[in-house]
């Protein structure tokens, strides 16, 4: 849907690709709403764009590099140190809006918190990110494939990378303290946290490039970080 986005006129709206998706999705399977994997897939993503992509350029605003260098004049590790700094940034961003949603419905769904969450996801969702691609250019070759092998190539490398991903996953569940356990959350609680995070994030976004912007992505962060130590508790 975002792809097919950029072929119109107006520019490309990653928020309404999202939702276009989402509806799609759910005409086909409307019992999906229900089910943790639609939730945790389509809700976590919506934190990304919202919040984790908004908080990642803060974040870059508060801590440049070479402030008095013009980009122009730079030497080529500036200009590298730069890159790698805004892309650190901005992944760490996207990790924490990431985390602190799927930690509401990580607790609620399967009493479990993973301590490492966002450490883990700065390495996880840029691999998953290439999977994705992957996945996608394979079907785009599909048709092809008579001629062009390429589809498989493609395919293989998704399900490497995946692979990759598992790998990931189960060498950090083993190590110390590596996730939380937790008692069942009664459905209410859960609702009252994740409804009211996306509020929150809803109404920080809504707010960018305002006065106090920087304040309210920290009131954000805090108030869904202190819904998961409520719901922990």
């Amino acid at each position: 849907c975002l792809y097919l986005t950029s072929f119109g006129y107006k520019q490309a709206s990653p928020v309404n690709a999202l939702a276009l998706s989402a509806l799609i999705y759910l005409l086909l399977l409307p019992g999906q709403l229900f089910q943790a994997g639609f939730q945790m897939s389509y809700l976590t993503v919506t934190a990304i764009l919202l919040f984790g992509l908004p908080l990642g350029r803060t974040l870059n605003q508060l801590l440049p590099l070479f402030p008095h260098i013009p980009q122009a004049v730079q030497n080529r590790w500036q200009k590298g140190l730069t890159a790698s700094k805004r892309w650190i940034l901005d992944a760490l961003g996207v990790s924490t809006a990431a985390f602190l949603i799927s930690a509401l419905l990580g607790i609620y769904y399967f009493q479990i918190l993973p301590s490492y969450g966002i450490l883990i996801n700065l390495i996880a969702l840029p691999v998953a990110s290439l999977a994705i691609i992957a996945g996608f250019l394979s079907l785009l070759f599909s048709p092809f494939l008579a001629w062009i092998p390429v589809s498989e190539l493609f395919n293989n490398a998704a399900l490497l990378l995946i692979k990759c991903i598992h790998l990931f996953l189960g060498f950090t569940s083993q190590l110390p303290f590596s996730s939380i356990e937790t008692d069942p959350v009664p459905a209410p609680w859960a609702a009252a946290a994740l409804l009211s995070s996306l509020g929150l994030i809803g109404y920080t976004y809504t707010c960018s490039g305002q006065d106090g912007h920087r304040f309210r992505q920290l009131g954000t962060t805090l108030a869904c970080g202190a819904w998961i130590l409520v719901l922990i508790s």
